[in-house]
């Protein structure tokens, strides 16, 4: 059985401060998203393409949305092997208030919305 350290932030609503570890297949997805979509590619030692790089996105005005789902597709297949037992995907909705754009990353598991991200 596989077994995981808990990387839930405890500002999240489903943190359960008691757990150390998890062998909860759903978590363990999950943390090994948290660190590709938290990491800009050449932070992790010997992996020098790990990461989605979204900093980059922060002062873009036109997001490119394939470009975001292209990637974050490709880090899913090179660096979770669990993704071939489980459909991952990433939705993307881009809201406009005329002076800036909000990107939001809603991450689905199977078809159901496990988390999201705003950029």
């Amino acid at each position: 059985m596989l077994r995981e350290i808990y990387c839930r932030d405890n500002t999240d609503p489903k943190y359960k401060p008691y757990i150390m570890e998890t062998s909860n297949p759903i978590e363990v997805l999950l943390n090994k998203i948290r660190m590709i979509l938290y990491t800009n590619r050449g932070e992790v030692m010997g992996e020098p393409d790990m990461g989605m790089d979204l900093e980059d996105y922060l002062f873009q005005f036109n997001v490119n949305e394939a470009e975001i789902k292209n990637r974050f597709n490709s880090q899913v297949a090179l660096y979770i092997p669990e993704s071939n037992e489980f459909k991952i995907s990433v939705d993307i909705n881009v809201e406009s208030d005329g002076s800036q754009n909000i990107v939001y990353l809603y991450i689905n598991i199977d078809g159901i919305r496990y988390m999201g991200l705003q950029i």
